[in-house]
C-alpha cells in the first residue's frame, strides 16, 4: 500500500466511524522551511477546536511494518478518550491566560519561510526570524508544537510584542537552558537509550557508551539547546548565559546553528578557521539533519567585546 492509499485508507475508515458524530477532513498544514505535512482532523460536534493526527509519522510507522489496522484503531482510541485522558487540552488555547503557560519561541529561517512569516508573528534575528510556538509535552508522547499566526493574536486580542515577551520568560520554565560539552551530551543520550532498553543490567555502560562514541573530541564543542533538547536553538537569544560563556571561556566564540533544537560553540581559542566550520555545518546539516529541522548554514560569532552575535565574515580577529 502506497502513501495515498494509505491516507485515504484511514481517511475513508474514519469518516465511516464518525458519519454521525465528527467532521473528519484533510489538511496540509504549512511547517517550518517550506514543508507542507498532511493532517486528519476530527472535529466532533460542538467542539471548537481538535487536535491533528500526523498522517507523517502513520506512514513512518506503516512503513516500519506496523499494520493499516492498528494504526487506524490507534486513532479510533485516542478520540474516543475522556477529556481527562487526552494528552493535551486543545482547547484551552482558545484562552490567553491558558495559552501562555505552552509558549516558547522557536528560530527558523527567514529565506526559506517568507511565505510562513506572512502568517506569523515574528521578529528578525541574523538571517533567521523569531516566532512563537505552543509547546505540548506528554509522558510516553514525542513533543509537539504549533507556530502562533496572526489568528492566534486576533482571537486573543494581544500585540506581537506581548507574545514575543511572554514566549521568551515561558521558555526558562518550561525548557531550561543547557549547555554542556559535546562529549557529555553525547554519553547522556546513549546512557538514556541504554536505560530505556529491557534486558541485562550486567551492561558495562562506559565500555558501550565508547565502542559508540569513540574517543572523545579533540575539538572543545559544546552543545546548547535546552532540558528537553527540543527548539533548543532559541537559546541563543539568551544575552546572560552567552556572556557568562565567554567570560568562562576567556574569549569569543563561534556558532554552528546545527538544527531548530541545538546550536553547537565553539571556543575562539580553538584556532579552527571559519571557513573549515561552514564546511562541517553544511556536512552536518546534509547528513544529520532532517528538511524540517535545518536551520541555517551560515557560522556566527559571538563577540565578547561588543556582548552581540555575528555573522562570522563580519568578524576581524
Amino acid at each position: 500500500m502506497g502513501y495515498e492509499e494509505l491516507l485515504h485508507y484511514l481517511l475513508d475508515q474514519l469518516q465511516a466511524a464518525f458519519a454521525n458524530t465528527a467532521n473528519v477532513s484533510l489538511r496540509r498544514q504549512p511547517k517550518n522551511n517550506g514543508i507542507r505535512e498532511d493532517t486528519i482532523c476530527i472535529l466532533a460536534q460542538g467542539d471548537p477546536v481538535c487536535p491533528s493526527i500526523s498522517f507523517s509519522d502513520c506512514w513512518k510507522r506503516y512503513q516500519a511494518g506496523e499494520p493499516q489496522e492498528a494504526l487506524l484503531q490507534e486513532i479510533l482510541s485516542l478520540c474516543h478518550r475522556e477529556p481527562a485522558h487526552q494528552p493535551w487540552d486543545f482547547s484551552r488555547v482558545l484562552s490567553y491566560n491558558h495559552a501562555k503557560p505552552y509558549l516558547a519561541p522557536k528560530l527558523i529561517h527567514r529565506g526559506r519561510n517568507k511565505d510562513l512569516l506572512k502568517q506569523i508573528p515574528h521578529q528578525t534575528f541574523l538571517d533567521l526570524a523569531v516566532v512563537s510556538c505552543l509547546c505540548f509535552f506528554s509522558a510516553g508522547q514525542a513533543p509537539a508544537s504549533v507556530m502562533v499566526t496572526n489568528r492566534h493574536l486576533d482571537m486573543w486580542e494581544i500585540p506581537p510584542e506581548t507574545l514575543c515577551m511572554d514566549a521568551f520568560h515561558n521558555a526558562e520554565r518550561i525548557l531550561p537552558p543547557l549547555l554542556l560539552p559535546l562529549d557529555t551530551l553525547i554519553c547522556q543520550v546513549v546512557q538514556e537509550e541504554i536505560a530505556s532498553l529491557p534486558g541485562d543490567d550486567t551492561l558495562d555502560t562506559p565500555s558501550l557508551i565508547h565502542d559508540l562514541c569513540g574517543e572523545p573530541s579533540q575539538l572543545p564543542m559544546y552543545v546548547l539547546t535546552n532540558s528537553r533538547r527540543y527548539l533548543g536553538a532559541a537559546d541563543l537569544l539568551q544575552e546572560k548565559l552567552l556572556r557568562e560563556f565567554a567570560q568562562q571561556q576567556q574569549c569569543g566564540f563561534f556558532i554552528l546553528p546545527s538544527s531548530v533544537h541545538e546550536a553547537i560553540l565553539i571556543p575562539e581559542t580553538a584556532g579552527v578557521p571559519p571557513q573549515e566550520l561552514k564546511e562541517m555545518l553544511t556536512e552536518i546539516n546534509i547528513s544529520a539533519v532532517t528538511p524540517e529541522e535545518w536551520l541555517s548554514d551560515e557560522v556566527y560569532y559571538y563577540s565578547a567585546e561588543q556582548g552581540r552575535i555575528l555573522f562570522a565574515e563580519e568578524h576581524n580577529p
